[in-house]
């Protein structure tokens, strides 16, 4: 059952019920409507499930299509405008690639009523019920999270670009959080000031676990699986290599599980389920992928991340 109304300040729940909070623009909504058909269809009978979009100028269209993808009984799908979390109020880099969405999780606290809630990026899979996420104990701590495949990499980039040296780097994809010990640590205020002093790479996923360091709680990688490779004891896949991309490097046993549940949303009859399937395409695929299994990739990697850098330094003069 859905259930479906707009919320414009805060909302409570009983402590009961599993609280869910995403954040989408129309871009992300056909992944949205995968990760909410997965969860409820995976979730227990018994479990109650109140799920909150941060809603980034989804159609109503595609608004009535997520309420089709919730697939069982004590589910509800509520929406809230993104402007609701103040989001104009702090200037801060926008642009095609970092849009407001990814900011919103630094926010959510302050504007919705949860003691506690799991935060979902919308590229991910739920494979069964949540609530044992949700029951873990945070000890104090305001953020449960899973380590990041590259969280080594990441810490030296902290430390090469920016002088911060912190360990046990984390993916913010998956974020539970306990709202009091959020509000205490100030981690939103202490990572938007991250964000307006430092040029960055991983924007929120930087700042958060700057704002974090040493204080946050570390899950079973289960719950947060963004390694790419076939796990069949994963809770939760995160696909940061995009299925609905022809641009991608995902595994074929991953990829057959998102397209198993995609094909049952709205939008799974869509013939052009990759857009950028053109010519140039083809070509630019398999000639990466050769240049990946040479090694050469790296080094091109490098030189686009010295260039975004330079984009994101360019961009906080701009936006400050």
């Amino acid at each position: 059952m859905s259930d479906e109304h707009k919320l414009t300040g805060r909302e409570s729940h009983d402590a009961e019920t599993v609280n869910i909070v995403f954040a989408s623009d129309n871009n992300f909504v056909r992944y949205l409507g995968t990760a909410i058909l997965s969860l409820s269809t995976n979730k227990l009978p018994e479990t109650r499930v109140s799920i909150t979009v941060l809603d980034d100028g989804i159609s109503e269209e595609n608004r009535e299509k997520l309420r089709q993808c919730v697939a069982r009984e004590n589910v509800s799908l509520n929406f809230i405008k993104i402007e609701a979390l103040h989001l104009g109020d702090i200037q801060l880099p926008i642009n095609k690639r970092w849009t407001r969405t990814i900011y919103a999780r630094l926010l959510i606290p302050n504007t919705i009523a949860y003691k506690k809630y799991i935060y979902l990026d919308c590229d991910m899979l739920i494979q069964s019920d949540l609530k044992k996420l949700f029951d873990i104990d945070l000890e104090g701590a305001p953020v449960g999270a899973v380590r990041d495949a590259c969280g080594e990499e990441n810490e030296k980039k902290l430390l090469k670009y920016h002088h911060i040296s912190i360990n046990n780097y984390f993916n913010s994809g998956l974020l539970l959080v306990d709202v009091d010990a959020w509000k205490r640590e100030k981690i939103g205020e202490r990572a938007i000031e991250f964000l307006k002093k430092y040029p960055f790479l991983a924007p929120d996923q930087d700042a958060l676990n700057c704002a974090c360091a040493g204080n946050w709680k570390v899950l079973d990688e289960n719950f947060n699986d963004h390694s790419n490779e076939e796990n069949k004891d994963a809770v939760i896949i995160h696909y940061v290599q995009k299925p609905l991309k022809y641009f991608s490097y995902l595994c074929p046993a991953t990829r057959k599980i998102f397209f198993s549940y995609f094909r049952r949303t709205p939008w799974g009859g869509e013939k052009l389920i990759y857009p950028d399937r053109t010519w140039k395409n083809r070509i630019k695929k398999p000639t990466l992928r050769f240049l990946y299994f040479i090694g050469i990739w790296h080094v091109i990697a490098n030189i686009r991340e010295a260039a975004a850098l330079r984009t994101m330094r360019k961009l906080i003069k701009e936006n400050l």
